[in-house]
C-alpha cells in the first residue's frame, strides 16, 4: 500500500537494524521525486533527501504491523515546497489504515499550495466526519520553502516540536505564539481554527517531531520521560543527524524506559543551508504533474 519496506520490530534494547547489511540500506539516501508522497502508518527507518532538507524517520507500531502513528513527507511539482506530517490517530487496524490513506490523498491534493492552512482545514473536516466512530487525531504539519529557507508549522493537539540551532548547540521547545489558536486535535470541532507559525532554518539547524509514545516512555510504575527529560537526553547525544535517532532510542531504553507500550514515531529534519531555485523545465512541467496528482487523489477517495 505504501512505498517503503517495513523495518523489523524492535525487541528490548535492540535497534531495528540488527545487521550491517540492513544498516547500510537504512543509511542510504532516498531522493523524493516531485509530487511524490512517501509514508504511511507502518514500521519504517528511512533517510529522505529533499531540496534544502535531510529527513530521518523512525517509526515502530506497538505490536501490530500497522499502528496509529502516521507519517508523510511530500515534495511539490517544482521541488520548492516540502511538506512534513507526523500524526497520532486514535484507534488501530482498518480504521487507521483508512485514515492514513485519506491523509495521503489530502496531502497529494494540496501539494500545490505553499500555504498549509487549506490542508489543515481539510484534515480537520475529514476527521470531523469520522468523529461519530470516536476517531480523531493529533498532528504537527510543516511546510518548508526551499527558496526562502522558511519552515511553517501548524499543531493540532500534538506534542510541540524541538528545535536545535547549530549556533547555540542546545535543544529548545518550539512553541506556537500565545495569540494563535492551538491545542484541539483534528476532528473535535468542525469550526476549529489552527494557527500557523514558523522559523527560518540555517545550515545544520535541526527539528525533531515525535508522537507521545516517546515522551510517555517510562519505567514500570515510574514517571514518564516527558519533554524536559527528552531534551536532557538529546543534549547528551552527539548531534550527528545520521545516528541521532538510533542513539536517542538507545538512550531512552538504556535507562529502563519502555517504548513498546505505545506506537512511537520520530522525525528528524536537518537544514542543509542550501537555497533551491527550481530549474525552468520544472516550472514548465509542474502544471501537468499537479493535475495528475489531483486526479489520483480524487480517484483514491
Amino acid at each position: 500500500m505504501f512505498p517503503f519496506t517495513p523495518a523489523p520490530v524492535r525487541r528490548g534494547l535492540q535497534w531495528p537494524m540488527p545487521d550491517s547489511a540492513t544498516r547500510q540500506r537504512a543509511a542510504s539516501e532516498r531522493h523524493l521525486q516531485c509530487t511524490e508522497v512517501w509514508g504511511g502508518n507502518r514500521a519504517a527507518t528511512e533517510h529522505l533527501v529533499v531540496p534544502g532538507l535531510d529527513v530521518w524517520l523512525y517509526s515502530r507500531p506497538c505490536g501490530d504491523e500497522a499502528g496509529g502513528d502516521v507519517h508523510y513527507v511530500s515534495s511539490c511539482a517544482s521541488g520548492r515546497i516540502t511538506r512534513l506530517l507526523v500524526a497520532d490517530v486514535a484507534g488501530h487496524g482498518m480504521s487507521v489504515d483508512q485514515s492514513a490513506r485519506a491523509l495521503r490523498n489530502l496531502i497529494r491534493r494540496y501539494v500545490i499550495y505553499p500555504d498549509q492552512a487549506r490542508l489543515v482545514r481539510a484534515m480537520n473536516w475529514r476527521f470531523t466526519g469520522m468523529s461519530r466512530e470516536g476517531q480523531f487525531a493529533t498532528a504537527v504539519v510543516g511546510s518548508y520553502n526551499a527558496v526562502r529557507q522558511r519552515l511553517s508549522l501548524s499543531i493540532a493537539g500534538h506534542p510541540p516540536p524541538l528545535l536545535r540551532r547549530a549556533a547555540e548547540g542546545r535543544w529548545t521547545v518550539l512553541q506556537a505564539p500565545e495569540d494563535q489558536p492551538h491545542g484541539l486535535p483534528l476532528g473535535v470541532e468542525t469550526t476549529a481554527r489552527f494557527g500557523e507559525f514558523g522559523a527560518t532554518l540555517g545550515a545544520d539547524d535541526m527539528l525533531l517531531c515525535y508522537t507521545d509514545g516517546l515522551i510517555e516512555a517510562r519505567r514500570d510504575a515510574g514517571e514518564f520521560l516527558g519533554i524536559q527529560g527528552l531534551m536532557n537526553l538529546l543534549d547528551g547525544v552527539p548531534a550527528e543527524p545520521a545516528t541521532l535517532l538510533e542513539r536517542l532510542v538507545d538512550a531512552v531504553e538504556s535507562r529502563g524506559m519502555r517504548l513498546d507500550c505505545d506506537d512511537t514515531t520520530i522525525m528528524l529534519v536537518r537544514a542543509t543551508g542550501a537555497r533551491y531555485f527550481p530549474p525552468l523545465h520544472r516550472f514548465l512541467t509542474a502544471p501537468g504533474k499537479i493535475l495528475v496528482s489531483i486526479i489520483r487523489s480524487w480517484s483514491n477517495r
